[in-house]
């Protein structure tokens, strides 16, 4: 099979997670390729990490989210929920602890346009997440679950995501 017809990319077994980098141009179809995360991907955060996701959300999309979790297997707290909602135009964030959710934060506007490309940068300081949207800042999550629990990385929902790469 050429290299070219491939469309899924699986990676199992331990290993240590920073870059994944999608290049539409191999795609015989000229499609952009659909990067479906719905198996969290390995990734721990520490103050000064910073999680750059390049992607574009769907034409139509309505929502998308970005998961990081405490475990890459079910069942793990959702330490950060970071979820795009276009048809009500606000991020919601959250986190989820033993099955229960937190109060919803969702103020600082809505820079993202469906159909169009993004890169979110998601920085690690020791009290909270600093979000930002195409190089500007645009929200601080404080932490509720410690950012030393999170082994993942999950993406679902309407996007596709060119890049991944955690520094």
């Amino acid at each position: 099979m050429p290299f070219t017809a491939a469309d899924t990319v699986s990676i199992k077994g331990d290993l240590n997670l920073a870059d994944v980098q999608i290049y539409p141009g191999f795609s015989q179809q000229g499609q952009p390729w659909r990067f479906s995360m719905d198996t969290p991907v390995p990734i721990n955060m520490f103050p000064g990490r910073v999680l750059y996701i390049n992607g574009r959300s769907n034409n139509n999309a309505s929502r998308f989210e970005f998961n990081l979790l405490t475990s890459a297997h079910q069942g793990g707290d959702v330490a950060f929920h970071f979820n795009p909602r276009f048809d009500q135009r606000e991020a919601v964030r959250n986190s989820c602890q033993g099955g229960g959710w937190g109060a919803e934060e969702k103020q600082g506007g809505f820079p993202l346009q469906a159909g169009q490309e993004f890169e979110i940068q998601i920085v690690c300081f020791p009290e909270h997440y600093q979000v930002n949207c195409n190089g500007q800042p645009w929200f601080t999550y404080r932490h509720r679950v410690p950012y030393q629990a999170v082994q993942a990385l999950q993406v679902k929902g309407d996007v596709t995501v060119s890049n991944v790469r955690a520094l």
